[in-house]
């Protein structure tokens, strides 16, 4: 296998340690915190020094003590600090400001760089007159939002942190004597009440206006409340909020909510029936039944999970065996790790991670977890639609149009490329993320080395970028420049090593030289080869040779051995073998893409085994592309096994 000589000695020591061993990432990305639970104590000490309301204790110290559990106990007593300081808080445009601002920075400083932040609006706003030390004013849900978003914006601005917002309903309490999640009644209740609905329209009308903008979902705050006739349903479901949340979906507005921290698994299930919500904050009770667990799972519901806050609260017994989390992540759940209440757990996400190591959670799934919600991101700023449409109306519309599911020809195999490539191409966001994600993805099936093949062709734009921060030409040196980076990304947290192989097409001169150069600059560093894409194409008499070589793609190659730029091809997947032989004689390749059409040429064949021609197999393709005949009695790669070839096995 001649292509990774230049990786064998770096490969060696790495297998020799703890794959795994890595720092967790440095781009971390929150989606369960809570505004109103993530204030500094000493900011609260200091607003309420000057606010007519007092805290009760005498100094910092004890105020600090005193809002952290430290021992599991109860959702209601859990959140009992709120309410100490939120009637300093509410109203107070100074220090609504200032805690956004505080919270922004206090993540940006444990390593995240996007965060979606969960709070209730009713819980800040004052609908007589501000406390603020500036002014008296009626603070209205959109003031709230916009010093939230102003705090935000100035933690961007000195940070480079991106929050977002979700904002937070909550339903009718009826049972005031009983824990809820949140327990806003202890002190807000004119915030709670018959006016309960028009609370949740406000919410959603400032989703509606804020959305692709501040704004990124609508949720609803506090869990399990049991039977109660005056609601819709045993979970305490009323029907009007049902309404809001069931317009949120049809207004495009990313839905999540409160359930499974507390009350039985039957809560999660009607939250995401009736609520259509994407995904769940906590949601650990789930596991309690088999059947909807695993229907979670089929829908890809995502799992907000909070491992201190999940002991404190009593949402998951002391002395569980098994914490939920390590369950979802044994399943390859959809989930991530979140603060939840950093004031009320006195934890910052490296403390989060160390429970769940302690709990039996290996380093790769927390790794993974991370890079869930790196997926997840709700925003339209890192979701937005680019100018260019799939030509479907659903996701698994797209993903069962993408897989061939019988045996075709090579080009009914590629025909989703012409879809999705468009979208891709020149967005630099774009690329990084999936050279990311594709060494993620490898990184999970146990790969520790992989070279990539790609034609940067394929994702260069010689006009002007469709990426989301700015416009720039992105030529095939930027498309390697952001592969490198999304690979040495995931190298940092998986600890695989990825490399480019840079691939050209067969009937482009100056794209084959523009690749050359790149592989000869980039040799010995982040490009290990060069590569042909594209099988065989018949006689031309333009070209050069039967299979379509043409004269100046041959020099090409011919360069790169006398370079020692490592070189293969894709060859033998369609055509005669003849066309095996002229890429091996011609382009002096060391390795073949594929190459099952040269076992029908029993010469060919033995002086390919006599060179120690490595042939790059993948078998499921083989088949699909019509390479190897459905009904072949035995596999190229079973004959390939029998005669000690140089053959590796790929997923192409």
């Amino acid at each position: 296998m001649n292509l990774i000589e230049a990786e064998t000695n770096s490969l060696s020591d790495m297998c020799s340690t703890e794959i795994y061993q890595t720092k967790f990432s440095n781009s971390r990305v929150q989606l369960h915190i809570h505004l109103e639970c993530s204030s500094h104590a000493l900011t609260i000490w200091e607003i309420a020094e000057k606010s007519s309301r007092k805290l009760p204790f005498k100094t910092l110290d004890e105020f600090k003590e005193k809002c952290v559990t430290k021992e599991p106990s109860t959702l209601a007593n859990y959140l009992k600090p709120m309410a100490w300081y939120l009637p300093i808080i509410k109203g107070n445009c100074t220090a609504i400001e200032r805690i956004a601002y505080e919270m922004a920075e206090q993540q940006a400083s444990e390593g995240v760089v996007y965060s979606e932040v969960h709070y209730r609006p009713a819980n800040l706003a004052n609908m007589n007159t501000s406390d603020d030390l500036f002014g008296t004013e009626r603070v209205t849900y959109r003031k709230v939002l916009e010093l939230v978003t102003k705090g935000f914006q100035r933690a961007e601005e000195d940070y480079g942190i991106k929050h977002v917002l979700s904002l937070t309903v909550v339903e009718k309490m009826l049972h005031l004597d009983r824990p809820h999640h949140l327990i806003f009644c202890q002190m807000a209740p004119d915030c709670l009440g018959a006016e309960d609905e028009d609370e949740a329209r406000e919410v959603l009308s400032l989703c509606e206006e804020f959305k692709d903008k501040s704004v990124v979902g609508i949720g609803l705050s506090k869990s399990w409340i049991g039977p109660n006739p005056d609601l819709e349903g045993e979970e305490g479901l009323k029907k009007e909020v049902i309404e809001v949340f069931q317009r949120a979906a049809q207004l495009g507005i990313h839905r999540t909510a409160h359930t499974g921290e507390a009350g039985p698994p039957s809560s999660v299930d009607r939250h995401v029936k009736f609520l259509q919500i994407e995904r769940i904050g906590h949601g650990y009770r789930a596991l309690g039944d088999k059947a909807l667990y695993q229907d979670l799972l089929k829908k890809g519901i995502h799992f907000e999970t909070c491992p201190h806050s999940s002991y404190l609260t009593g949402a998951v017994p002391a002395n569980c065996t098994k914490h939920p989390i390590v369950k979802l992540a044994e399943d390859n759940a959809n989930f991530s790790v979140n603060t939840d209440d950093p004031l009320l757990t006195g934890t910052t996400l490296d403390d989060e991670y160390r429970l769940l190591q302690q709990k039996g959670l290996k380093d790769f799934d927390i790794v993974r977890a991370v890079s869930n919600t790196d997926k997840l991101i709700c925003t339209s700023k890192y979701s937005r639609n680019s100018s260019h449409k799939l030509p479907f109306k659903t996701l698994d519309e797209f993903k069962e149009k993408c897989v061939t599911k019988e045996p075709s020809t090579l080009a009914n195999y590629l025909k989703p490329m012409a879809w999705y490539l468009p979208i891709i191409k020149g967005n630099c966001t774009a690329i990084e993320r999936i050279a990311y994600e594709m060494a993620e993805q490898q990184a999970s099936e146990g790969v520790v080395y992989s070279e990539v093949h790609y034609r940067p062709a394929n994702l260069a734009n010689m006009n002007t970028s469709d990426d989301l921060f700015g416009t720039e030409r992105v030529t095939y040196r930027k498309v390697l420049e952001l592969v490198t980076k999304g690979f040495q990304r995931a190298e940092e947290d998986y600890g695989i090593k990825t490399r480019s192989l840079l691939n050209c097409g067969r009937e482009n001169a100056d794209e084959a030289r523009e690749v050359l150069s790149l592989c000869e600059e980039f040799k010995d560093k982040s490009v290990v080869g060069i590569g042909l894409s594209k099988s065989w194409i018949g006689p031309n008499p333009d070209l050069e040779g039967e299979e379509g070589l043409k004269k100046e793609v041959i020099e090409v190659f011919q360069r790169a051995a006398q370079l020692g730029i490592h070189r293969t091809a894709h060859t033998g997947e369609a055509g005669p073998p003849s066309s095996v032989d002229r890429h091996v004689k011609f382009l002096q390749i060391e390795r073949i893409g594929h190459g099952y059409r040269a076992l029908g040429d029993k010469a060919l064949y033995q002086d390919l085994l006599k060179k120690g021609i490595h042939f790059e197999t993948c078998p499921h393709s083989s088949y699909l592309t019509g390479a190897v005949p459905a009904n072949c009695t035995k596999h190229p790669i079973v004959k390939l096994a029998e005669d000690n070839a140089n053959f590796s096995v790929n997923t192409d």
